[in-house]
């Protein structure tokens, strides 16, 4: 056994080197700093949940958007059937 050889095993055993293989470990994208605090934090809290406190019947825009392309569909009767009313009950 070489020189290198010994101090390469001696290595090994210290602190747990593996011999060199042809697939990726993956160490470097483990040595990087966590960052899911900051992806958490990177969009503010929304304030419906806040505001419908004191208002209950607020509706953001998003949620009158939603509402009115509903009403829309179901004027042309395409909406949602109505809770049990879908094509598995009427097999039975």
């Amino acid at each position: 056994m070489s020189q290198s050889a010994k101090a390469f095993a001696i290595a090994q055993k210290l602190f747990g080197v593996s011999l060199p293989s042809p697939h990726q470990s993956g160490g470097k994208i483990l040595r990087r700093k966590l960052a899911g605090d900051k992806l958490t934090n990177y969009y503010p809290e929304g304030i419906e949940r806040h505001v419908r406190k004191f208002f209950p019947d607020y509706k953001s825009a998003e949620e009158s958007r939603r509402l009115v392309k509903l009403a829309q569909l179901r004027r042309r009767g395409k909406g949602p059937p109505p809770k049990g009313a879908g094509k598995r009950s009427k097999k039975r």
